[in-house]
């Protein structure tokens, strides 16, 4: 069993903690940690379990997680975190299948998405 865990800390002090088990199942294990208070919590689990993904924080605290191979098969979607109601929503999908990239939230609010796994040299402003 393989363990695939990104992390990100959120505006509200709070880490998100994104896991991806590979197992027949597919299952993530999403979670919350409170580093004031030490305490973890479960919040809501994306559509598609993923790895070698991107979590970025954008301006109003939402998390955009984009990009991904499950082992099998790459994910072209993007998928949004809004952690005031612990909830995953798919927002679209990248022109690309992204893994192993970089993404960058620009000033203006898009994300740009560069390199990675997926193919010669590309970049994408999502």
């Amino acid at each position: 069993m393989t363990l695939t865990t990104k992390s990100i800390l959120l505006l509200n002090r709070r880490t998100l903690v994104v896991d991806k088990v590979n197992n027949p199942d597919n299952l993530c294990n999403n979670k919350l940690y409170n580093v004031l208070t030490g305490i973890w919590t479960s919040t809501g689990n994306m559509t598609y379990p993923r790895a070698g993904h991107t979590a970025s924080v954008l301006e109003n605290g939402n998390v955009l997680v984009a990009g991904s191979s499950t082992g099998h098969d790459v994910i072209f979607s993007v998928e949004l975190y809004d952690p005031s109601t612990g909830t995953w929503t798919l927002t679209g999908n990248m022109t690309y299948s992204w893994w192993d990239h970089t993404a960058s939230v620009l000033p203006d609010g898009t994300m740009l998405v560069v390199c990675g796994m997926s193919s010669p040299f590309n970049a994408e402003l999502y």
